[in-house]
């Protein structure tokens, strides 16, 4: 399926992630799966793009949190900046799903948080 320019805007990656999980969560026969292999791989795809990236893991989050429908100040809440000291590596299974999200949503290129993130998330619907 070719999505082409459409997932180069930052609102439209994050009403893309966002709603994938939210279907499969409606339709119960879908998995979850496919969707986290998504996002891995939109993940790969916009690595360079710093605001892609906050749009992926901003859409995850709110799935968590069951945000539907319309996000009012959506543009400014994915450049909005969290600070938040690095955690080490070793360190990351210690820390829950909220600590995760701002740790990937300040420092989006780090895949070790991105993964934590997902894995977090991951254990939490199954």
């Amino acid at each position: 399926s070719s999505t082409g320019g459409y997932l180069k805007n930052p609102l439209s990656m994050y009403y893309f992630v966002r709603n994938i999980f939210l279907i499969r969560k409606k339709h119960r026969s879908f998995n979850y799966e496919e969707a986290f292999k998504e996002m891995e791989k939109q993940y790969a795809l916009n690595y360079k793009d710093k605001i892609i990236l906050k749009s992926i893991i901003l859409g995850l989050y709110d799935f968590l949190k069951g945000i539907t429908g319309r996000k009012e100040n959506l543009s400014e809440e994915i450049n909005k900046k969290i600070k938040i000291k690095k955690v080490k590596k070793d360190e990351l299974d210690k820390q829950n799903i909220d600590t995760l999200f701002k740790l990937s949503f300040s420092y989006p290129r780090n895949k070790e948080y991105f993964v934590a993130f997902i894995e977090n998330i991951r254990k939490s619907l199954t």
